[in-house]
């Protein structure tokens, strides 16, 4: 699996499905892998978890960390690739011997980019409209649902960076 947070470098929602859904698949006899980025956790939350998780045997978590999270992070969401995890999301996804790779929350691990990676079959799992919209809501300035696009100026609203890569094609052809 891979997603930007996990416990206990998460803040709640997606990331405790990802946990509990790993967690469930491990108690089944399957074997787990989650990459997840400290990276992102340490934006919001420089200290160490206030709460410790257990982890089933059959879980082998992957943290991926730099040694410069401000920029790794900003690079991932920016250019919707994987940027400075490059490196460590091939060695793991393109050289692991996966027979699934499920995405959840990949905004900050590489976005659309990661995709592209590995060879197993693919799902992805979308927790919010993260992949069609920069705010992550389809909610237009903060105010009403959004029907007709506006992105630039709604992300700017938000107080968000724009991402350059909304303005190319970034997903990968399906096969």
């Amino acid at each position: 699996m891979v997603t930007t947070f996990y416990p206990p470098y998460h803040f709640g929602g997606d990331g405790v499905f990802v946990y509990r859904l790993a967690e469930a698949l491990a108690e089944r006899g399957h074997s787990v892998d989650v990459i997840h980025s400290v990276d992102a956790y340490r934006l919001q939350h420089p200290a160490e978890p206030e709460v410790v998780f257990s982890h089933h045997r059959n879980v082998t978590r992957h943290p991926l960390t730099t040694r410069s999270p401000k920029l790794s992070t900003l690079a991932s969401h920016q250019l919707g690739s994987p940027a400075t995890y490059s490196r460590q999301l091939r060695a793991l996804l393109d050289e692991g011997n996966y027979d699934v790779i499920h995405y959840h929350n990949i905004s900050l691990m590489g976005g659309p980019g990661v995709l592209r990676l590995g060879r197993a079959v693919k799902l992805l799992t979308t927790h919010e409209y993260w992949l069609v919209c920069p705010t992550h809501v389809l909610f237009k300035f903060n105010e009403v649902a959004c029907v007709k696009k506006q992105c630039l100026l709604c992300t700017l609203k938000y107080r968000r960076p724009p991402q350059l890569w909304r303005y190319t094609s970034p997903l990968p052809a399906r096969n």
